[in-house]
């Protein structure tokens, strides 16, 4: 058995709630308090001693009366009371080999996720963890699931690892036994008498910041509305099972904000009014502003969005409720301490985080303004404590959680956050793990890991926005590098249900830029020189493209000159031919009269013929005269001139009718391209 693991063991007591073999939360502490006794190897101890042996076996830090009731109801038979000292009896130690077994299980199980988380951090810082720094690691993951630790050294590191392991199955099931181990040994230590469990016995007033009055109506995202929406409805069951008398108010529980908080809201709109007129830009670490100023085109839109959000407090029952502080009338109650101011502000600078004096002083403010409405009595634990007030805010909760703040280091502090209220309430109500019941968001350790990561990722991109403005008031930035440079950070992932492992790597990366703005700058100017690169490229490239659509603009022309060079060719060609056979005909005519003229002129044979004039020579004789007078008027009247010129001139270039084919082809496309130009 390997003693003093808190994480081991509380992941045991949450394997142990969902056995039969227990029926409640006192037999499971029975079986560790077995545990411890076997462990000591002794068998007579004070409820004192038995109290301290479960801080060193188990890490456990359980309530006296707690131990005392478990030991009176759970030992009946096992060991025996001499005044303040209880003796086990030897059969304390039968079967409990099976519980050492569990426990040793999931030791090996946490030992193995917390080998993983040395090995994730040791690759993202890139060297080698010391003995030391796995000392401090281990410290600060246990905060993490302790609900602590916002500003752990390792705190952004450890969420990243959570984030990015959200798909393994394994690994999120021992992350919820953890947690949920948690929330049970939590709740067993904050809880005098376990019979007191299943009701809300005490009237409480919770004062909310304004960030949880942007959660209650989904300003923040959808994950701060779901889990503002579980504390609201662990509130209203409490509420409802109060049966209101004459002597009780109608709620046990009422929610309520300061005038102070109404003020920093009243302001919130006022931004937003300034920013819809284009008198401000947006911070883009303000999500609540997105949602604002969201579909909102004039400043009416804004005001009648700030009616509406006190509309829908008033409906939900969070209204106004003033607490009448005066600092000299109420001396004893204030709490304002100026050294715990200038603590936070020598922590804010080492981690490189804002830090606004005002606020912390408005804080103390506040809180002293609680510690009157409690009248002082703050020793009392959470669920009987009369006033709280709940917010998210790392300073304010360091400062409530500070000695120097507290009146008494064992009391409770003036601020919690929503996580510990719905806790509480959850294991105050006996909700339980395995009934079928909703789980609040909170109690994932995945969703946890996701808001310290977006609120790193805020504080980056608040902290970057800031140095944007001031280097451009200074003249070190141009309005273009600004509008740049808030888009950039408007890119970042910095809404909780937006980060998740793919993401992850490239949050990290921003979160340890402390040069974001040279080195956007630089980039900005390396994709500028690309950009150029690729312009000189594209307008070669381009260039070439149209040298080369040229080239074919011309050949394509070419092409089109010569086809209908070729067709008018083929058309004149056809008509030669035609004019051709023309002109043979007219010229065979000629040549036949000039043939017969001077047949019958010189052979006295033909010419004897002719003059005997018998019919046929009559009929002969008549032809020709009918020829001649054809040949005569027709030369004059009948016969196409131009088309007996047209084939005489096709007759003159038919020996040479390539040179001609191919001159005219020349002449037709210089004629079209001197058509295409004109």
């Amino acid at each position: 058995m390997r003693k003093n693991n808190l994480l081991a063991s509380v992941a045991l007591f949450r394997k142990l709630y969902d056995k039969e073999d227990y029926n409640n939360i006192y037999d499971i502490l029975a079986e560790f308090i077995r545990g411890a006794v076997i462990y000591e190897n002794k068998l007579t101890y004070t409820s004192e001693e038995i109290k301290g042996l479960l801080k060193k076996v188990y890490g456990f830090e359980i309530p006296e009366s707690v131990i005392k009731t478990t030991l009176r109801n759970r030992f009946d038979g096992k060991l025996s009371k001499i005044s303040n000292s209880y003796t086990f009896q030897s059969t304390v130690k039968d079967n409990f080999e099976k519980i050492e077994e569990e426990l040793d299980t999931v030791n090996n199980q946490n030992e193995s996720l917390i080998r993983n988380l040395y090995q994730y951090i040791s690759n993202k810082l890139k060297k080698d963890i010391s003995k030391e720094e796995e000392a401090k690691i281990f410290e600060n993951f246990t905060h993490f699931t302790m609900d602590n630790g916002y500003s752990d050294q390792y705190s952004e590191l450890i969420g990243a690892f959570v984030v990015s392991n959200q798909n393994n199955t394994d690994f999120t099931n021992n992350l919820s036994s953890i947690r949920e181990g948690i929330i049970l040994y939590q709740g067993l230590s904050y809880t005098a008498d376990l019979n007191e469990l299943g009701k809300w016995g005490t009237d409480l007033d919770i004062f909310l910041a304004p960030e949880h009055l942007f959660n209650a109506l989904g300003y923040n995202g959808i994950l701060f509305k779901e889990i503002f929406d579980d504390f609201y409805n662990l509130v209203s069951d409490i509420n409802r099972a109060n049966k209101p008398t004459a002597k009780n108010r109608e709620k046990k529980i009422r929610l309520f904000y300061l005038p102070e908080t109404k003020g920093e809201i009243d302001g919130f709109f006022f931004i937003g009014e300034k920013i819809i007129s284009g008198k401000k830009t947006i911070d883009p670490s303000k999500n609540a502003m997105e949602a604002l100023v969201k579909n909102a085109n004039t400043i009416s839109d804004i005001k009648t969005k700030q009616v509406n959000f006190y509309n829908q407090l008033k409906l939900m029952g969070i209204v106004e409720y003033d607490i009448e502080f005066d600092a000299a009338k109420h001396a004893r109650y204030n709490v304002v301490d100026q050294n715990v101011i200038k603590e936070i502000e020598v922590e804010a600078k080492k981690n490189k985080r804002p830090f606004d004096e005002e606020f912390c002083h408005n804080q103390l403010v506040l809180f002293s303004k609680i510690n009157l409405k409690r009248l002082g009595k703050n020793s009392f634990p959470f669920e009987k404590i009369s006033d709280i007030y709940i917010t998210e805010n790392a300073v304010s909760k360091y400062l409530a959680h500070n000695n120097a703040v507290k009146f008494q280091k064992e009391d409770t502090a003036f601020a919690k956050d929503i996580d510990f209220a719905i806790a509480r309430f959850w294991f105050k109500l006996k909700k339980g793990f395995n009934t079928g019941n909703h789980l609040p968001k909170s109690f994932d350790l995945i969703n946890k890991a996701k808001i310290i990561i977006s609120s790193y990722t805020n504080n980056t991109v608040a902290r970057e926005y800031h140095k944007i403005n001031k280097q451009f008031k200074e003249g070190n930035l141009t309005e273009e590098d600004v509008v740049r440079l808030n888009i950039e950070l408007k890119e970042k992932n910095n809404v909780p249900e937006y980060v998740s492992e793919n993401n992850i790597d490239e949050t990290l990366d921003f979160l340890k830029d402390d040069n974001f703005i040279e080195n956007i700058k630089r980039e900005v100017e390396r994709k500028n020189t690309k950009l150029d690169e690729l312009g000189a490229k594209l307008a070669e490239y381009e260039r070439k493209e149209e040298e080369q659509n040229k080239i074919k603009i011309v050949e394509e022309n070419e092409r089109r000159y010569k086809q209908a060079a070729l067709a008018e060719w083929k058309e004149y060609e056809n008509k030669g031919w035609d004019s051709f056979r023309y002109f043979g005909v007219i010229v065979l005519l000629n040549i036949f009269l000039a043939a017969l003229a001077f047949l019958f002129a010189f052979n006295i044979k033909m010419k004897n013929w002719l003059t005997e004039f018998n019919f046929v020579q009559i009929l002969v004789a008549v032809i020709y005269v009918l020829f001649i007078l054809i040949e005569i008027l027709g030369s004059k009247y009948i016969f196409n001139k131009a088309k007996i010129l047209e084939g005489y001139n096709w007759m003159l270039c038919i020996f040479s009718l390539q040179q001609e084919k191919q001159k005219h082809l020349n002449k037709t496309i210089e004629k079209l391209k001197e058509i295409d130009n004109s």
